[in-house]
């Protein structure tokens, strides 16, 4: 008895399933022939206005008809990211750009595209960390061009 009960109940929703689909297929139809007769001017404007107006109310009424819990377009939980996968996805995209954008600009200032002090200027704008560690950058410097003999360019 219940199995059969189960059986009906699924057979009539199916039914009002369909129903509801075959008022949607219509509703579409009346919209299509709306914007056709829109596009062409054919149609007075008055009559434009009633007819997206009727659209619209018949579309309403549809989805008042339907069942409270299935008027969202997705049941639960909507599929999406987490906010800590983001963070770690931004993060990372973050770090990968810095790296090239340091890459590019090692790479202007060993073409001779920038001076030393411009690359360590444009440096300190991209990583703010960077003038911190300026000094010991500059000592290094410093040191190699006294044990090579070569001046800093």
């Amino acid at each position: 008895m219940l199995l059969l009960n189960l059986w009906l109940h699924g057979a009539a929703r199916y039914i009002w399933y369909l129903s509801l689909h075959n008022q949607l297929v219509i509703q579409s139809g009346k919209l299509q022939q709306y914007l056709r007769e829109k596009n062409l001017g054919t149609t007075d404007y008055a009559d434009l206005g009633r007819t997206r107006v009727n659209i619209s109310l018949a579309l309403l009424d549809l989805i008042n008809q339907m069942p409270e819990g299935e008027k969202s377009a997705v049941p639960g939980k909507l599929p999406g990211i987490s906010e800590q996968s983001l963070k770690r996805q931004v993060l990372f995209l973050l770090a990968v750009g810095k790296v090239f954008l340091f890459l590019y600009i090692f790479t202007l200032w060993q073409s001779g595209g920038l001076t030393f002090e411009g690359f360590l200027g444009t440096m300190g704008i991209v990583f703010p960390f960077l003038p911190l560690t300026c000094p010991y950058y500059i000592r290094i410097c410093c040191c190699t061009a006294m044990i090579t003999r070569q001046p800093i360019s």
